[in-house]
């Protein structure tokens, strides 16, 4: 069993996943508070892969320039709704997959 510091989004207080992925092994069963960490490994997968997608997909959309280390408060907000925009889409397809099912 490998155990990780997550890092938790203060707006959903669900986990951000880490950039490498979660560790091999890394199981759901028996983690120290439970809650989130009660979540199967596939499912972990599942929203790291979304996770990806969102980073990927916002990234290439918003920032545009490379020459400087910040972000500039146009591309935060673009991120911002990139983002939003994302995971509402996602949410409503998945509750459309679970009514079908």
């Amino acid at each position: 069993l490998v155990y990780c510091k997550l890092i938790m989004n203060p707006n959903s207080g669900m986990p951000i996943p880490p950039m490498g992925g979660f560790p091999p092994g890394m199981v759901g069963e028996g983690m120290p508070g439970g809650g989130f960490m009660d979540i199967p490994l596939k499912e972990l997968e599942k929203m790291e892969a979304v996770f990806a997608r969102v980073r990927t997909a916002c990234f290439m959309k918003c920032i545009q320039k490379f020459a400087e280390s910040e972000i500039h408060p146009g591309e935060a907000v673009c991120i911002d709704r990139c983002v939003s925009k994302y995971m509402k889409v996602h949410d409503k397809v998945t509750q459309r997959f679970e009514t079908m099912q």
